[in-house]
């Protein structure tokens, strides 16, 4: 049975030198959240992505999700601005 999971990529900086990691997806079953399972998901994320020499680790969250903001900020996140999007249909 599937209770969790993470999806990751890798993207190249604009702006300075170098790659980032960004974490696009964690999920984990409601009926087994609390259990470290969603931390486990993300440190397994963030070592794949050490892996790869990343400077910097992106997550976007919807502003309406406070949970989630919290449990990243746990794990060490900060927020840092705003995203903007034009939904075109």
């Amino acid at each position: 049975t599937i209770i969790g999971m993470v999806g990751a990529g890798i993207g190249h900086y604009y702006e300075r030198n170098g790659s980032y990691g960004r974490i696009f997806t964690i999920v984990v079953d409601e009926a087994d959240r609390n259990r470290g399972i969603g931390s486990a998901l993300v440190a397994a994320a963030e070592d794949w992505l050490l892996d790869r020499n990343v400077i910097s680790i992106i997550i976007n969250s919807g502003t309406h999700r406070s949970d989630a903001h919290r449990f990243y900020q746990r794990l060490g996140y900060q927020e840092t601005g705003i995203r903007l999007v034009k939904f075109l249909s």
